[in-house]
Formats: structure tokens, sequence, C-alpha cells
């Protein structure tokens, strides 16, 4: 066997042992980001919202346990291609289970129509909750450059009830400015401020009818 014939051989095998590791033709390696949603202020829906006007007036949320979708249920950020075709990428993953980081950010989005404090996540029972929040995410997300999609199945519970007072479906869309990862992950915040405001004018609404 020839020299050269041997380390093809041996590059060869390397590769598959570690495919991660291995340079393309051009010899760069492309390096892996993370990204995390964050609480995005809006000043539009943080005009429209009323501050509370005593702290009797701030309504005590807790949101509990997120559950997605299996697809979504994965380090690698998930981009659309087709209705029926995801691709998911090697190089730009969530740095955090994206569920946490999901019910996290509504609790901080929640927390600017009411008081901080009374936002929970996740909910435990007995934690004097006046209303508790479960979301069921049906999908979240979208085509690099497009349109970004959240789409929910959620209900509200008083305090520690079983039976839920409503439960509702809704679907939120955000336009992305470019086709970047992060700018996807920036439109992706915006769609889960868009239901926390939802969340809690359904809240308001059903504790003014309770009063």
């Amino acid at each position: 066997m020839s020299k050269m014939k041997s380390m093809i051989i041996a590059v060869l095998v390397v590769c598959v042992a570690f495919p991660l590791g291995c340079f393309n033709l051009g010899g760069t390696k492309e390096k892996t980001k993370f990204y995390i949603l964050t609480a995005s202020p809006n000043p539009e829906m943080l005009q429209a919202a009323a501050p509370p006007e005593a702290p009797s007036d701030c309504i005590a949320i807790g949101i509990a346990r997120v559950d997605i979708p299996d697809y979504l249920n994965r380090p690698q950020i998930v981009t659309r291609v087709s209705p029926t075709q995801i691709e998911t990428s090697e190089f730009h993953r969530w740095a955090e289970p994206l569920a946490v980081n999901f019910g996290r950010v509504l609790a901080d989005n929640l927390s600017k129509y009411t008081c901080a404090e009374t936002v929970v996540f996740p909910h435990i029972r007995g934690n004097n909750s006046s209303f508790r929040v479960k979301v069921e995410v049906l999908r979240f997300d979208g085509s690099l450059g497009n349109d970004v999609e959240l789409k929910v199945r959620w209900s509200l519970f008083d305090r520690n009830e079983a039976e839920p007072r409503i439960t509702k479906q809704s679907s939120h869309t955000a336009k992305m400015d470019s086709a970047s990862y992060e700018d996807l992950v920036c439109a992706m915040c915006l769609t889960v401020d868009a239901f926390g405001k939802e969340v809690f004018d359904e809240v308001a609404r059903l504790r003014k009818a309770s009063l």
C-alpha cells in the first residue's frame, strides 16, 4: 500500500470517528453559537398595560411547567423549510432547555403588567398564586428571513383548582429583520412577549369578573 493511500485511509477513519472535528475542504471549522430567549421590552404593549394602583391590585400568577413538542426538545435550533420539513442546526443551539427558558421569559414578560414578585415559575402548589397558567407549545419555529410563529394551547386555573376556568388556543407571529439566527431568536422573543400580554389580559378579565 502506498504512503499516500495510507494517509487518506487514516484521515477517513478519524473523520468517521470524530465527525465534528473534521475540517472542510477550505480548511475552516464553524464555531458553535448559543442563544437564549429574553424578555423583550415592547413599548406599545407597555403603554397599553395599566400599572397596578396599589399592592392589593397586583395579581399573583403561577406558571406551571411548559410542555413543548419533541421536535423542539433538543439543543439544536429548529427552522422550518416547508410545512412538512424542518432543519436543525448543529452550530446554532439553545444555551439551556427551551421549555425552561420559555417559562422563565413568560414570567418576566408577565411581570411588566403586574408586580414582579407575584409572578412565579415554576408554579408550586400552595404558593398563594391567584391564578395558575398551564402552557402547551404546539409550534415555535420559523424560516430564516421570514415569519416566526408561536402556537400554544393554554389554560387558566384559579389557585390550586383542578379544573381550568378557560382553555384557549392562540397563535402569534413576528417578522424577522434578516436571515440570521440572531434575528430568528429575537423574533421568537417577540411572540412570547405577545403571548404574555394575551395571558395577562385574560387574567385581568377573569379577576374583574370575580370581584
